[in-house]
């Protein structure tokens, strides 16, 4: 009577081990690459809210320069100088949600609300209005958390 030797066993074994520890590799670098995708998509996209709403603070100072008396500006644009009234902007694939609101001690405040996708970012403006020299002084443009 002779002994024989398995000598497979051991392989079976080391097989699925490799090939277990190759899939759960292979499924976290999926993973590592769908969040890295997603998180530069979603910069981009806050990045286009960003620029549409910076661009609709530029566009009501434009306004603002060409209709320095409220009056004016809020015939032309539909604007009230006693309250807000918004307007659209399109940016490219961006949109932005613009108002304006007057101070009542000589100065304006804009305030532009871009969209993109998910994402929403804040642009405000204040602008010192001279009605009769026509001075437009920006006082400050800045992002504000939303």
């Amino acid at each position: 009577m002779t002994i024989q030797i398995k000598k497979g066993a051991a392989t079976l074994a080391a097989i699925l081990l490799i090939s277990g520890i190759v899939m759960e590799l292979a499924i976290s670098g999926l993973i590592v690459g769908v969040l890295v995708s997603n998180t530069v998509a979603s910069s981009k996209l806050a990045a286009q809210a960003l620029v549409a709403a910076r661009t609709g603070a530029e566009d009501a100072a434009v306004k603002i320069v060409r209709y320095k008396n409220c009056s004016a500006l809020a015939t032309a644009f539909s604007i009230t100088c006693d309250g807000v009234t918004t307007y659209p902007l399109t940016v490219d694939t961006a949109s932005a949600t613009v108002g304006v609101i007057d101070n009542a001690d000589g100065t304006l405040k804009v305030v532009s609300i871009g969209n993109a996708g998910t994402r929403k970012k804040r642009f405000e403006a204040v602008m010192g209005v001279d009605a009769f020299s026509g001075q437009i002084i920006v006082i400050s443009m800045q992002e504000k958390p939303f």
